[in-house]
């Protein structure tokens, strides 16, 4: 049963990222999905796959939070928590990832609060386990994209503070590069460099920038996220997020 409560889960689970790719609420999915883990870990309160996928679930509730301009609240703590003890006792990837991803979003939301250091402070934090998660497996597609949007937030933090963000942007395209090399038809990939160009922001950018929503959007076809992104290129407008 245990099986059976999980994998109903990261269906629920998958079910609200749909919903919200199609610019609905996934509310109601994720709150079925946290039922489904809760039932999988009654049965099994340590077990590493349910604390993954019910970290992964906090993580995206907490994402799209932040990218509504709301408060994480507590989500990204549990996720980050709840991750970090599936890794310590499994060694998994996908556990690492989750917890290195917390520390990116948790860099977004505050350096859209206008909080540098802090900002500084989780950029760092989320870097030092992207890499770790690269020295167990250098292929990772997945961390390389990761590292490519760290490295976007990055530069978008320095242009903040009126430093020079090119080597921040430099380092992105190479993650970014090297990701879709692993994945060429992966949207949220091609999305990931779109919001790049959108950082660099000069007309050539713009341009490759169009095209690499054009492709994601051609991958994904209505994808609220990137149809979003689409539309500031349309109206050349500054970036003000990242991420996919």
């Amino acid at each position: 049963m245990f099986q059976a409560h999980n994998s109903l889960g990261e269906v629920y689970h998958l079910q609200a990222l749909q919903a919200e790719a199609r610019g609905e609420s996934p509310d109601a999915f994720f709150a079925q999905a946290r039922a489904a883990y809760a039932s999988a870990l009654a049965q099994a309160p340590t077990h590493p796959t349910a604390l993954t996928t019910l970290a992964w679930t906090d993580y995206f509730e907490g994402k799209f939070r932040v990218r509504a301009g709301q408060d994480p609240g507590d989500f990204l703590a549990r996720a980050r928590e709840g991750s970090r003890t599936a890794f310590e006792t499994s060694g998994r990837s996908r556990a690492l990832l989750c917890v290195a991803s917390t520390h990116r979003l948790e860099a977004e939301w505050r350096l859209a609060q206008g909080d540098d250091a802090g900002a500084r402070r989780a950029i760092a934090a989320a870097r030092t386990h992207f890499e770790q998660l690269l020295a167990r497996n250098p292929a990772h597609a997945e961390g390389h994209r990761s590292m490519g949007r760290l490295m976007t937030l990055e530069a978008r933090r320095l242009r903040a503070r009126g430093a020079d963000p090119e080597s921040a942007l430099a380092e992105a395209r190479r993650w970014l590069d090297a990701a879709l090399e692993h994945v060429p038809d992966g949207g949220n990939y091609w999305l990931a460099l779109a919001r790049l160009e959108l950082a660099v922001g000069d007309a050539s950018a713009r341009a490759r920038g169009r095209d690499a929503v054009d492709r994601a959007l051609a991958l994904r076809p209505g994808w609220a996220s990137a149809e979003r992104v689409r539309t500031r290129f349309i109206s050349h407008a500054p970036s003000s997020s990242i991420g996919a």
